[in-house]
């Protein structure tokens, strides 16, 4: 009879098999590990990635999928692993917008995002972001192949499909900030700042002067471009501006404030665009007006007897829910006029409908001479007007500037924004110049500000190394040039503009909307809780949405 001896494993083989096999692994593992990463530090930290490093994974997923991956099993076992990754798509679905916010914008503000998504983004130059839906795209197309080539694997996990799910969908801001809207309107609002609120104590309408009243809305210019160590002097400009007026040296960017038509609103009316109620997607996609239940400066306007105007470099008149809000907000409380691309009738707005001009918005040097005709006809009426305008170039993530700040003449584009900032700024003080020559004859008050901080572009890392502050300066008015430097947010300044005014009773509280007029003593809530106690209280604040909207909280 032969015996058989069985030989001893060899221990160098077996490690060499091991290691293969992990590098296989790990191989496979990559693109989607890349992609995941990305994706979650964009959410977490702000640090944001573009089509480049969408590129780079495309190659490295290529390269992945050359590496063997052999599998045992049946037609049935694959087409259950692939049922499962399809219904990991609507969980995917849901997060894929908020993926491409993120990577513009930097961060996720979800207050704006669920206004839009109820108001609408018509108007959006699509072709500017398309390499951020691209690169969104190929993000979670390498997650998922990434899935389907670790079934082997996956596999022996239990409940993995479940666990995937489960992430996708909490890690969804949108369903952590409803679950959230919905404890509290359900269990515990905590202390609200309706204990703030303050309607408008003003003078009769007959009462006071009416002076001329023009306010500049300058893109994302924020106090912080002025800092010459980190930006040099593309802001000198603005500050020559602000030595013959009166600036605001510390006004914050508090929750609801952080886009365009939210900076309008606090600083109009004195309260931050808060969604509405627990349900606020569902509510306020059943709104048309905004800010019913508060009264705002084109409201007190049209009670003096101004006319007043909104004059914009993009098209913001839409259907009943305009591009934005802004046709809704404005609609809402009795503006007069609404100037916008489309109907704007000087030459350059004329030629560049004629030319089929599909870009977002006009450059900003042909919306300072929308406002200069529009001012110059005002002029010819006895009767007292407002004229709100809106600049655009300065947005980012991209750089425009206007024909008159590049050497041939034509309008450019770039990815550093200090081109913008410093063209703009630029602008805007001839603006002034030329305003101040044109209104000479008439009592004319000037606002400039930013309507909200600069939203993510080239220029953020600077930004984001020193303590980042709104601009707003008053120009034209009584008081002699000196720098208020009293911690407030921008619903301060909608008390501060009617003082100002001399249109606030002397008698009654100096506030209105959660705003504190910053010439006066009272504590601003910035000075009384902070700028995160504020943030704290505003993101779970349903009373003082309720009021906002003129809705049940």
């Amino acid at each position: 009879m032969t015996t058989t001896h069985l030989q001893p494993p060899n221990p160098i083989r077996t490690a060499r098999i091991a290691l293969k096999e992990l590098a296989r692994v790990l191989a496979l593992l990559l693109p989607g590990f890349l992609a995941l990463f990305l994706i979650v530090r964009a959410f977490v930290n702000g640090h944001v990635s573009d089509i480049t490093f969408a590129l780079w994974l495309l190659v490295i997923q290529a390269l992945s999928l050359l590496v063997p991956n052999p599998v045992n099993e049946t037609r049935g076992d694959r087409k259950a692993i692939l049922i499962k990754l399809a219904a990991l798509l609507p969980a995917i679905l849901l997060l894929f917008p908020l993926t491409v916010v993120v990577l513009i914008f930097g961060e996720l503000d979800t207050a704006a995002f669920v206004f839009h998504l109820a108001f609408g983004i018509g108007g959006t130059p699509l072709r500017e972001f398309a390499p951020y839906i691209v690169t969104v795209t190929i993000y979670w197309a390498a997650i998922l192949i990434t899935l389907y080539r670790l079934r082997k694997w996956l596999r022996r996990i239990p409940f993995w499909w479940s666990l995937c799910c489960v992430s996708l969908i909490a890690g969804n801001p949108l369903v952590r900030d409803a679950l959230f809207n919905q404890f509290q309107a359900k269990y515990g609002r905590g202390e609200s700042l309706i204990t703030a609120f303050q309607d408008p104590m003003l003078i009769a309408p007959i009462e006071g002067e009416n002076p001329d009243l023009i306010i500049l809305y300058l893109e994302g210019m924020e106090r912080t471009y002025g800092i010459k160590d980190s930006f040099g002097e593309i802001y000198v400009p603005i500050e020559r501006l602000a030595e013959s007026g009166v600036p605001f040296s510390d006004v914050a960017q508090i929750d609801g404030t952080g886009w365009s038509l939210a900076g309008m609103t606090a600083t109009q009316c004195g309260v931050p665009l808060l969604p509405m109620g627990s349900l606020p997607l569902n509510r306020t996609a059943d709104m048309k007006q905004i800010g019913a239940g508060v009264t705002c400066l084109t409201d007190i306007l049209k009670a003096r007897g101004y006319h007043s105007t909104y004059a914009s470099t993009t098209e913001i008149i839409g259907s009943d829910r305009g591009h934005y809000g802004f046709d809704n907000f404005y609609r809402t409380h009795q503006l007069d006029q609404i100037v916008d691309k489309a109907n704007a009738m000087t030459p350059g707005a004329i030629a560049a409908r004629e030319a089929g001009d599909t870009s977002w918005a006009l450059r900003d040097g042909e919306g300072y001479a929308i406002a200069l005709a529009h001012v110059e006809a005002r002029l010819k009426s006895d009767q007292p007007y407002a004229l709100i305008l809106s600049t655009m170039d300065t947005h980012g993530p991209k750089a425009h500037m206007s024909d008159q700040c590049v050497a041939d003449g034509q309008p450019k584009v770039s990815d550093d924004l200090t081109d913008a900032v410093a063209c703009t700024s630029k602008l805007t003080e001839t603006f002034i110049a030329e305003l101040r020559k044109l209104t000479k004859d008439r009592s004319t008050r000037i606002v400039v500000a930013s309507d909200h901080l600069a939203h993510h572009n080239n220029l953020s890392p600077q930004l984001d190394q020193h303590p980042r502050r709104n601009m707003v300066m008053f120009l034209n008015g009584p008081d002699a040039p000196r720098v208020i430097d009293k911690p407030a947010a921008m619903p301060d300044v909608f008390p501060t503009l009617l003082h100002w005014l001399g249109w606030l009773d002397s008698g009654a509280p100096q506030a209105a909307g959660i705003g504190k007029s910053l010439f006066h003593d009272p504590a601003t809530l910035i000075e009384t809780f902070g700028i995160e106690g504020v943030n704290d209280r505003l993101r779970r604040d349903v009373e003082l949405a309720a009021k906002f909207w003129h809705s049940a909280p």
